[in-house]
């Protein structure tokens, strides 16, 4: 694109991390009514503590009529219990579940050969599902519903932004789909956030559009393999799986027991390690950012196996002016940007130490 068409672009760039989504995960209180939001990474395993437990005592009681919470038979519950339990296993044996994920797919196991698709493909699986389950308990972190709030329009029109998110989440679109006024659907809700996935590309993504939304990691939903359909370009997509807006959280445990064994069903969820339509991603995040005037990173601490992406996004903003972080390991992540920004790109930073609202530039 050249520098002339470019002008309309956003001048401020978010980028988010898990600590964007946690919302009172890090406190100490593990009540599961009082939680919002997707606890970061270390926080899994007390999340698959509250679904372990929901479904065990479910099947303990022989679901009891005025206890039943799902049409799974007992043996299936069951079934559903040691896949999460697996997946809790996992997470206190490593350092985080990603870096089990990398393990296997570099060094395959075995584990799961008797359901007919890799281990790799199946942890993804496992690891969708709970996110899928976690965000109907808690929902969302509330602090995405006081952003809209404030930056979007009397006409719910957004300003001129861009935002990177390396979360597999759907939080943003948790709380965005209360200002649509159509049925919930999440193409729709795509559609109108401008969302590229890294793994689900949508056919209505607009260049010029006030708000492009990337999510880096892809998202921690299913396609259908089965449900495909056709675009212009003539490739053929896989039809996303919709989760939660299309009353499939009724009987949620019963959704999340088809979409793990179901071999139709595949994870929408993609490290940055896999190469698939990386590439094409970023092209797009480099058009829509090259403008970037003002960057604001919340809860992104850039780890090691994001630097390549890292380096190429931020050194794509010849432009940027100042940076601001909000995080609590605010010297840390300065020192980590400094580490990978050009020399020639001269920046300020700023702290933001208010961790209870994200930070909004004032002229929004």
């Amino acid at each position: 694109m050249a520098l002339n068409e470019l002008i309309n672009m956003s001048r401020v760039t978010y980028l988010l991390g898990a600590g964007a989504s946690c919302g009172n995960w890090c406190n100490n209180d593990i009540l599961v009514n009082r939680k919002r939001g997707v606890p970061v990474i270390g926080k899994f395993h007390e999340a698959l503590e509250i679904l372990i437990n929901e479904l065990s005592s479910t099947s303990m009681n022989a679901f009891r009529s005025h206890e039943e919470i799902t049409s799974l038979s007992v043996e299936q519950v069951k079934q559903l219990v040691n896949y999460l339990k697996y997946l809790k296993e996992k997470c206190d044996e490593y350092p985080t579940i990603d870096t089990f994920s990398k393990q296997i797919y570099v060094n395959p196991i075995s584990d799961f050969d008797n359901l007919g698709i890799s281990s790799y493909k199946f942890v993804k699986k496992i690891l969708s599902v709970f996110f899928f389950l976690i965000q109907d308990i808690t929902r969302r972190d509330s602090r995405y519903d006081g952003f809209l709030a404030s930056v979007l329009s009397s006409h719910g029109a957004f300003p001129s932004i861009n935002i990177l998110s390396w979360n597999y989440d759907t939080q943003f679109e948790m709380a965005y789909a209360g200002y649509l006024p159509k049925d919930k659907d999440i193409e729709y809700i795509w559609d109108e956030l401008n969302v590229l996935n890294k793994t689900y590309i949508a056919t209505d993504y607009e260049k010029t559009k006030n708000i492009g939304f990337f999510k880096l990691n892809g998202t921690a939903f299913f396609i259908n393999k089965n449900n495909k359909y056709s675009t212009l370009k003539g490739e053929i997509f896989s039809k996303i799986v919709d989760c939660f807006w299309k009353d499939y959280s009724e009987d949620k445990y019963s959704v999340a027991y088809e979409l793990l064994f179901n071999n139709n069903y595949e994870s929408t969820l993609s490290y940055v390690w896999e190469e698939n339509r990386l590439n094409q991603l970023l092209n797009s995040i480099k058009e829509r950012t090259y403008d970037t005037e003002e960057l604001i990173i919340i809860g992104y601490s850039f780890p090691y196996v994001n630097r390549d992406v890292d380096t190429t996004i931020l050194n794509n903003m010849p432009n940027l002016k100042c940076i601001h972080i909000q995080d609590p390991a605010y010297n840390d992540i300065q020192e980590r940007i400094s580490s990978m920004l050009d020399s020639t790109i001269d920046v300020k930073y700023k702290r933001h130490s208010n961790l209870n609202q994200f930070y909004i530039p004032n002229y929004f």
